[in-house]
């Protein structure tokens, strides 16, 4: 105030006489002063309306601030009208000042929802995020809350990139409009965490009750789409179905309700169209369930072609193919098969023939058959394995982690003591280039996907970065409290993560740093880490026998799966489908659906197998080669837990890390006697895949292996491959696109 207002506040407090006060700017701030300060000494519900009004509406700054003051204090003297009315200001208006004067009294919101809310809005979204049911108290504060609140709701999940909730705060406002659920199916679900699942499958329920079809199809989509077991629970509750003949004769199939499915498709032509459009994976599905309930009555040839191509068939849907037309002895198509199967299934149609009886209707045929139960026999005495692996050179100490550059051009080596090598594929020359880290021993490595950088973990509990084109250390990040056990790269390359015996997983900005998030699974220590194909998820394994699933966004908790009974010891990834496989030390291989939370199958060890120590899964056939603490290497199908090799012994001691190049030629391994060991998995592919994925060059590559000085296991496997390739060669134009018959499905050639 300037000295003239002053003197004239002086002599109106003397005379009392308003016409002291002089000008009028003088007297409408002594009004609007005192008209605040008389509200605030009234304190009835309805003075605190009135400042409410003034801290939002009045055009003076000052007098909006004098109103918010007293708010203040009218609520921290108790006022419950006045705490009431500062949240609702901050909810409609948003402005910074009224949420300080909340912060800084102190004030809580009677109903917990919307103190939730507040905290939504003035919080580091972490740290909200951590309190428990937080998204379930936003969403009932959302939906009961006006449109302006619901909209200042909205715009802070945008820039918190929350964008599932918002997904589902959406739908539950629109339920009957079919395109508000296109997000959330398409891509989104198997991104939420468990909250925001229970959330979503509530609201779908709320308004399935209410006789929205359009959420009856979505509920019932989560089950078909992604095979979640909570979602066909409530769809089973509700008796929800699909609104669309075709998905709902599937959903009914695939849910086991057989009395409905019998109703919709007596004829079982809904279902058969559904196989004939369905993706690979589905049609497994299908089969599965078939097989599993009985219910195969729809797999008749009659019915309809249900054409499966040669690169679909799984191990066990080759030995259902095989079995099916032995039964019927349907001996010519079996032949068909011996052209276009893998060798290893080739060789077990070639002992049904035999058993059947069957002679090839031309002489030369006949006399190619005969050639083929010759080497077929002697491949059945001869087992295939692997031939000699390689031993690499050059290393002082012990490899204790593996790890191919994206491209396959080199392999990377950390060891026990402080030095990372670099070897030359395919020659595996050793490299003089070296990388010598502030830390020992290498425990785990990750690259990303440019081949730029190199992460790498050891015993000082750090990560360090080091830049490829130089191979100096670019970061060094610290965080952890005990050894980091793994390490990932994002696809995009912007974030890594690491988990270790710290009990924690943690989320960095790559390659510079910078925590993002940090979750803790409850395990004492997480022995494993792995990130999705897609780059979604984060799968871990622990100590307690549990694998966890995480959103790789937010480190949100998906899923929780007891594994094992006792510490799980080694986790693979399939590169191709959302399985994860688990080795623990209860002697036991599981297998994961990690998408959906399913255990997909389990399969215990042979007693002669040691613990697992490590596994990979091969990039393109269904094989999972695992490391034992007794220095063996085996290799086994997920699928059926069927033995691909005969276990490896050229270890003495316990493995301690393999890795598969990106093209699945070669597998390399280190153990802790000092071997760093290089296997050639050309051969076993080829006896492994279907001979018609092979490439045209192959005769000629299986001739030049032939020309080489061959292991006589390797030359048995490979003359019996060679002959059918050359048959191959022979009479492709003769095999066209002929389909065959084969019980559950038909094959096409």
């Amino acid at each position: 105030m300037t000295p003239e207002d002053l003197n004239a506040l002086a002599k109106f407090l003397n005379s009392a006489n308003p016409n002291a006060l002089g000008s009028d700017s003088l007297q409408q701030f002594l009004l609007l002063r005192g008209a605040v300060a008389a509200l605030q000494d009234d304190g009835s519900p309805q003075s605190v309306a009135f400042l409410s009004q003034a801290a939002a509406d009045c055009p003076i700054p000052e007098t909006r601030a004098l109103a918010l003051q007293a708010l203040g204090q009218m609520a921290s003297q108790g006022s419950p009208e006045a705490v009431l009315q500062l949240f609702e200001l901050y909810f409609i208006w948003a402005h910074p000042d009224t949420a300080q004067a909340i912060l800084t009294r102190g004030l809580t919101h009677p109903d917990p929802q919307a103190q939730n809310a507040f905290a939504f809005l003035t919080q580091p979204p972490d740290q909200w995020a951590s309190q428990p049911q937080a998204f379930t108290a936003l969403t009932a504060f959302y939906r009961q809350s006006a449109p302006v609140i619901q909209q200042h709701l909205l715009q802070a999940a945008k820039n918190y990139h929350l964008s599932p909730w918002i997904w589902i705060v959406t739908i539950a406002a629109s339920p009957d409009q079919p395109e508000v659920y296109a997000d959330i199916l398409n891509h989104g679900y198997p991104t939420l965490n468990a909250e925001l699942r229970s959330i979503f499958l509530a609201v779908l329920s709320e308004h399935i009750q209410k006789g929205s079809q359009p959420a009856a199809d979505a509920l019932a989509a989560l089950f078909l789409r992604f095979d979640d077991p909570q979602a066909l629970h409530t769809a089973l509750t509700l008796q929800a179905a699909p609104s669309d003949s075709l998905q709902r004769a599937l959903f009914f199939f695939l849910s086991g309700q057989w009395a409905e499915y019998e109703r919709v498709d007596f004829n079982h032509t809904l279902l058969t169209s559904v196989y004939d459009a369905a993706s690979p994976a589905l049609r497994r599905r299908i089969l599965a369930q078939s097989r599993a309930s009985g219910h195969i009555e729809w797999l008749n040839p009659a019915t309809s072609a249900r054409p499966r191509w040669l690169s679909e068939l799984s191990a066990a849907d080759w030995q259902t193919a095989v079995q099916a037309l032995a039964q019927s002895e349907r001996a010519a198509d079996l032949w068909k098969l011996i052209l276009v199967s893998p060798p290893t299934e080739s060789i077990r149609i070639l002992d049904v023939l035999r058993k059947l009886g069957w002679q090839p209707p031309n002489a030369q045929d006949r006399d190619f058959y005969a050639q083929l139960l010759t080497l077929g026999n002697e491949c059945q005495r001869t087992p295939f394995t692997l031939a000699q692996p390689r031993r690499l050179k050059g290393l002082e100490a012990v490899v204790s982690s593996l790890l191919f550059e994206p491209s396959g051009s080199y392999l990377i080596a950390g060891t026990t003591a402080s030095a990372i090598h670099f070897f030359d594929i395919p020659h595996w020359d050793f490299q003089e280039q070296v990388i010598l880290a502030p830390t020992r021993p290498i425990r785990t490595l990750a690259v990303n996907a440019q081949g730029s950088y190199l992460a790498a973990a050891g015993g000082d509990n750090a990560v360090h970065i080091f830049r490829l084109d130089n191979y100096q250390l670019a970061k060094s990040i610290t965080g952890h409290t005990n050894l980091i056990r793994g390490l990932a790269i994002s696809a995009d390359e912007r974030t890594f993560f690491s988990a270790g015996f710290d009990g924690t997983v943690r989320a960095w900005r790559f390659p510079v740093g910078g925590e993002l998030w940090q979750a803790a699974p409850g395990d004492q220590e997480i022995t494993s880490l792995h990130c999705s194909a897609q780059g979604d998820l984060l799968i871990t394994t622990g100590s307690l026998g549990k694998l966890h699933v995480w959103g790789a966004a937010d480190g949100q908790k998906l899923w929780e799966l007891p594994a094992h009974d006792g510490p799980i010891t080694a986790l693979a990834l399939s590169p191709s489908a959302a399985a994860a496989v688990t080795a623990g030390r209860d002697g036991r291989l599981c297998v994961w659906n990690y998408a959906s939370g399913r255990s997909l199958n389990h399969f215990s060890l042979p007693p002669e197998t040691g613990r697992a120590t490590c596994l990979i899964h091969h990039p393109t056939i269904s094989a999972v080669f695992m490391g034992d603490d007794r220095g063996q290497i085996t290799c086994w199908n997920p699928i059926n837990g069927q033995a691909l090799l005969p276990a490896l012994t050229n270890h003495s001691k316990a493995i301690l890390a393999a890795a598969v190049s990106p093209d699945g030629r070669f597998l390399v391994t280190s153990a802790m006697d000092g071997s760093l060991l290089a296997w050639d998995l050309e051969l076993f592919l080829l006896t492994h895949q279907n001979l018609e994925q092979l490439p045209p060059a192959a005769l000629s590559r299986v001739q030049s292996l032939l020309a080489a000085n061959t292991h006589p296991t390797e030359r048995v496997w490979l003359t019996y491959v060679l002959e059918i390739l050359r048959r191959r060669q022979q009479y492709e134009i003769e095999l066209g696109s002929a389909v065959i018959q084969a019980g559950e499905f038909d094959i096409q050639l």
